[in-house]
């Protein structure tokens, strides 16, 4: 709005040379943002926000115009008027629009959220916190496209998170489960199907023909994981003479098939050394994900020879 007001020039001329003043009004903003009501039963009056000095310079200098000037050559003449002092005072249905987007997309994540929880976890209640949950608008949404699921505001929602925060750092174990982000799996190999498997990643070994790089899932996206748990597959040894590399692949995809597919990113691997007489016949890998607080890790090791553990570590959370 203050770009089509001012022109996009003499913003970034003000926020970069002025970055104290933009935080300053950045907060002013955000101050009485909270403070807007609906319509319905409450006041008209226009919200007032400080216009910095140094941003009515910068329209003066580059655009030779007042604030009354700029403001009358902009499509909002009849919403704001200047007031004494560098002023804006802001119709209350112009700020209202200023909600339209943001509360669309909080709708719309939340409905998303919804559609793909499981029976048995069925959510009854909604927490919102955090600055915006001060918003009256944006609660008074919520609540009206969610009429079935209580919607819970505690006292200072801004300060919620924060206090979450300390409270996690002194006691970990207060959070016992998360949901995963992201679909956590391993590249391995598969019988290889005609007609279903692309011809490329087709490969034959002395006794079978094999499918590379298929992601064997441990756990997919959006599924709720108890903190400290682990996950176990077995895979079969391929080469007799070769070491064992263990890859690890994340999407945001609930069902891939290759790890070579578009959202599909390495992560890092694990090379499991042979035994000097090479792999016995029949051999398998065991691996486990153990999902722990903020990171997890990926243990391998040979089913023969379980006391050497192969470890790597990820970031649970990115």
């Amino acid at each position: 709005m203050l770009e089509s007001i001012f022109g996009e020039d003499v913003m970034k001329k003000f926020k970069t040379e002025r970055r104290t003043d933009m935080l300053e009004f950045q907060r002013d903003f955000e101050v009485k943002k909270r403070q807007v009501r609906d319509k319905v039963g409450q006041s008209s009056r226009p919200v007032t926000i400080s216009i910095p000095a140094y941003l009515s310079e910068c329209v003066r200098e580059m655009k030779g115009w007042s604030l009354q000037t700029a403001i009358s050559n902009s499509e909002f003449a009849d919403k704001i008027k200047v007031r004494p002092g560098n002023k804006f005072a802001i119709a209350r249905e112009l700020m209202e629009t200023l909600f339209a987007k943001p509360k669309e997309q909080i709708l719309q994540h939340i409905k998303d959220v919804l559609n793909n929880q499981k029976s048995e976890d069925k959510i009854t209640a909604i927490l919102m916190v955090g600055g915006f949950s001060t918003s009256d608008i944006i609660v008074d949404a919520v609540k009206e496209a969610f009429p079935d699921i209580r919607v819970v505001v505690p006292p200072d929602p801004g300060l919620a998170v924060v206090k979450g925060a300390v409270l996690y750092g002194h006691a970990p174990l207060t959070i016992t489960s998360r949901v995963c982000k992201y679909t956590y799996g391993v590249a391995s190999y598969g019988d290889f199907k005609e007609g279903i498997h692309p011809t490329e990643k087709r490969i034959e070994t002395e006794e079978e023909v094999l499918c590379t790089d298929i992601f064997s899932k441990f756990i997919e996206a959006g599924q709720s994981i108890e903190v400290n748990k682990s996950i176990h597959q077995t895979y079969d040894v391929t080469k007799p003479h070769s070491p064992m590399a263990l890859t690890i692949f994340a999407t945001r995809e609930k069902n891939p098939v290759f790890t070579t597919d578009e959202q599909c990113v390495r992560l890092g691997s694990i090379t499991i050394k042979p035994p000097k007489e090479g792999w016995k016949k029949g051999a398998k890998i065991k691996v486990s994900m153990k999902f722990g607080g903020t990171e997890f890790e990926v243990h391998a090791a040979d089913e023969s020879k379980p006391d050497e553990i192969y470890t790597t570590q990820f970031d649970f959370l990115h």
